[in-house]
């Protein structure tokens, strides 16, 4: 992460007579050409064009987007009539909005944290004894990449010191291309190789995915350069790559400059990994070969002793992408029967020439593509499907979701014929180059307009695309699939919008599946369609699977007969998730967590973070602003459901009330109780694990201990009603000896009020709790009572 004075625009208002102010910080967190901090000492302008002050290549975002200026007031963001709008914690501004420590602007595909909102400037006593900063204590799953050129220092020793710089720049150059493409940031420069995070600061579910294509990619940029330095220098090149996954422990540091860390073993063991790698190889860790999951194809290196470990490291080759075979035939589709009904209508609408658009609408997992798999099983061979997908990650071309279904309908892999395929196609001309340059069929793109602008080969580009799908429907039904259209970018969103036109008189599906979030770059197109024409709208949101249904599936999924009681818990955990239950039910098996005796068995807690589903989970948590994720982290401390009372004191957020409304909008948390009694639940329990997954022990420990302090301090006064969850938070804070005070106070009253099974329950937690004090006295009074009760 560099750290960059961005001046004030030359075009920013002098205030004068105003204080002066420490300057804001920001970072470019994702989507700009490289990770990078800016401090705002004036007013920014964020854009695409080179006069900007902020220049950001973003295809998403206008030239001049919006500005981040310091007011007398604040630090303050307000857009400048952009095609795409800004947002600020994911709602969409009209007006001046001001920015606080932790707040997330978008613009585009761009995300930026506002790090720091500057501040008066101190004065130079103040400044003389800096404070250090904390370290955040946070644990993030990520994958890791290292990558190096073999033999650097010999290669030093034959080439002159200038040769040898722009050999290794070359390098380094490609590697962080390769990386950077597929959503990689940049860790660290070494000379003749890089380190590089996937998950970190931004996560995504696929994060291992992105680290294996990188590698890949990695290899693949510096076998092509080899060519250029065996011409030039006579020299052979190769590169070494190790990637591992795991957790890592991030903590931001520093006195007069704040920057992040990330510690621990994962890190360690991918440069390992990577120093064992063969030249021209990629060695990932046993961790990472779980995560990708048979989407690439791998050969097994057993366990491997690296230098510095005392225990062996599990290794894989990483060989390649696996190619693409024909569709499986997906599992039986369980429950759904009302959305069927609705999609069956759908289907016989479209056979009957009815223009419709299907929004498949549901969290991550819910089942939203096997609905749509559903759909096109009932449709048949006698209606075209065309098939497009948006990527969460890396550099995705624009339009490439609707190029995907234009490819797979010419159905030619060279791309030197696809323009010939299309000549015979018997299109327009002036259509022909528009969805050629789609096609990547040729180098030079369509003709764009007298002045050349993006926006008009855009608009080109929709006619072109209608033009095309106009003529296919007049050969039978479309179906246009778009899936994870939440992703998609604005270019697609733009064609769709045009495509809609032609549902009047032409036999066309737009399908889409979007997890539907408030952020979603989708959101404006399912408004504009559900508002101009309802009654072409089918609008599927999905919900849990029924406890019957997830019976079902998970009979369907397991190798056997499964005990009555595993399958409780399983299905209790999964609540409802269909691919939850799958990875629960596949972690449980892999882990030996379920075994066979006369019925398949649990031997561990279901409850646990299933590793498949850890960066999915982890992603939406990693994707908080930062308050946001600090009040996540104590809700999830004090449990599923939690009322508002503590928070403040607990996390030290000052608004949260609006920190609370952005976990609503995020769909982390629901309101389960209104006011008085106000309550708010993790919307999975899964969810809730994820985010306390993210704290470190200490961290845990920390604020239990708070949380139970800010309980006895909000309700000295009816101190009764919680001892069980005091006892609960003090003994989870290490104050084991308090702990046990609390669960006999709560067992006397429960005592008292007849309740004996309760007593004998939490008498028994104590008189455990007692032994592992090793505090006889506490014992001996324990049995006492436990004797009395059974009397």
């Amino acid at each position: 992460m560099v750290a960059l004075l961005a001046p004030p625009d030359r075009q920013g208002p002098c205030v004068r007579d105003a204080p002066a102010r420490e300057a804001a910080v920001v970072s470019v967190v994702d989507g700009a050409e490289d990770p990078r901090r800016i401090l705002v000492a004036g007013q920014v302008t964020l854009g695409r064009d080179d006069d900007a002050g902020l220049v950001i290549d973003d295809p998403e975002i206008s030239r001049a987007h919006a500005v981040i200026a310091q007011t007398p007031d604040g630090l303050e963001i307000r857009d400048l009539s952009s095609l795409n709008g800004t947002w600020v914690n994911g709602e969409r501004i009209g007006a001046p909005t001001s920015l606080q420590a932790g707040d997330v602007v978008k613009v585009g595909k761009t995300r930026i944290e506002v790090l720091a909102a500057g501040g008066p400037v101190l004065s130079p006593a103040a400044r003389a004894s800096p404070t250090p900063v904390e370290a955040e204590d946070e644990l993030r799953p990520v994958s890791v990449l290292f990558a190096d050129v073999v033999g650097s220092t010999q290669l030093a020793e034959r080439l002159e010191p200038g040769d040898y710089a722009a050999l290794m720049g070359g390098c380094v150059d490609r590697m962080c291309r390769a990386v950077e493409q597929f959503g990689g940031v940049i860790d660290a420069y070494m000379g003749d190789g890089i380190a590089a995070f996937f998950g970190f600061p931004a996560a995504t579910e696929d994060d291992a995915d992105r680290a294996a294509s990188a590698a890949l990619s990695v290899v693949d940029a510096l076998d092509a350069y080899a060519e250029d330095v065996r011409t030039t220098w006579k020299l052979d090149l190769k590169v070494r790559v190790g990637v591992n996954s795991g957790q890592v422990a991030i903590g931001v540091v520093g006195v007069a400059e704040r920057h992040p860390v990330a510690l621990g073993d994962t890190m360690n063991v991918a440069a390992r990994l990577q120093s064992t790698a063969e030249p021209g190889t990629i060695v990932i860790g046993g961790a990472t070969a779980r995560k990708l999951g048979g989407r690439f194809l791998l050969a097994p290196l057993g366990h491997l002793t690296v230098r510095g470990r005392e225990s062996t490291v599990e290794a894989w080759r990483l060989l390649g992408a696996r190619p693409a075979g024909p569709r499986s035939k997906p599992a039986g589709l369980v429950g759904r029967a009302r959305e069927r009904e609705l999609l069956h209508s759908a289907a016989e609408a479209l056979r009957a020439g009815k223009g419709q658009v299907v929004l498949l609408r549901g969290e991550p997992g819910i089942g939203k593509t096997r609905l749509l798999e559903w759909l096109r099983e009932q449709l048949g061979a006698d209606v075209s499907w065309l098939d497009g997908r948006c990527a969460s990650f890396g550099v995705q071309p624009l339009y490439d979701p609707l190029a995907q279904a234009l490819r797979g309908w010419v159905g030619v892999a060279d791309v030197s014929r696809r323009s010939a395929t299309l000549q015979r196609l018997g299109l327009e001309p002036n259509v022909l180059p528009y969805l050629a340059t789609l096609l990547s069929a040729e180098d030079t793109p369509a003709d764009s307009g007298s002045n050349g602008q993006r926006d008009d080969f855009g608009a080109g580009l929709a006619r072109a695309y209608a033009s095309w799908i106009s003529g296919i429907c007049r050969e039978g039904p479309v179906v246009l699939a778009v899936h994870d259209l939440h992703w998609a970018d604005h270019g697609t969103v733009e064609v769709l919008r045009g495509l809609l036109g032609l549902l009047d008189d032409r036999p066309l599906m737009i399908a889409a599946t979007s997890r539907a979030t408030a952020d979603a770059r989708d959101r404006e197109f399912r408004e504009r369609v559900q508002q101009e024409d309802p009654e072409r709208v089918v609008d599927v949101a999905l919900g849990p699977l029924g406890a019957r249904e997830a019976e079902q599936l998970l009979k369907q999924l397991a190798p056997g007969e499964i005990a009555a009681d595993a399958k409780r818990e399983v299905i209790g955990v999964a609540e409802g998730n269909p691919l939850y239950l799958e990875h629960l039910l596949r972690s449980l098996l892999e882990s030996g967590g379920l075994a066979p005796r006369r019925t398949w068995a649990l031997t561990v807690s279901a409850a646990q973070l299933p590793t498949g589903l850890e960066s999915l989970l982890m992603a939406r948590i990693a994707a908080l602003p930062r308050d946001a994720r600090r009040i996540a982290q104590v809700g999830a401390v004090l449990g599923r459901s939690f009322a508002p009372t503590v928070l403040a004191q607990v996390s030290g957020v000052l608004d949260v009330e609006r920190t609370l409304m952005q976990l609503m909008r995020a769909e982390v948390i629901r309101e389960s109780h209104a006011p008085p009694n106000r309550e708010y639940s993790f919307t999975h329990g899964l969810l809730q694990k994820a985010a306390l997954s993210t704290l470190t022990r200490a961290r845990r420990r920390e604020l239990y201990g708070r949380v139970a302090a800010a309980y006895e301090q909000a309700f000295a006064g009816s101190l009764d009603e919680h001892l069980e969850q005091l006892a609960f938070y003090l003994a989870r804070s290490g104050d084991l000896p308090r702990a046990l005070e609390y669960l006999e106070r709560a067992a006397n009253r429960a005592a008292s009020l007849d309740a004996h099974t309760q007593a004998a329950s939490l008498w028994s937690r104590a008189a455990a709790l007692a032994k592992r004090l090793d505090d006889p006295p506490a014992r001996d009074r324990i049995e006492q009572r436990l004797a009395e009760l059974s009397v």
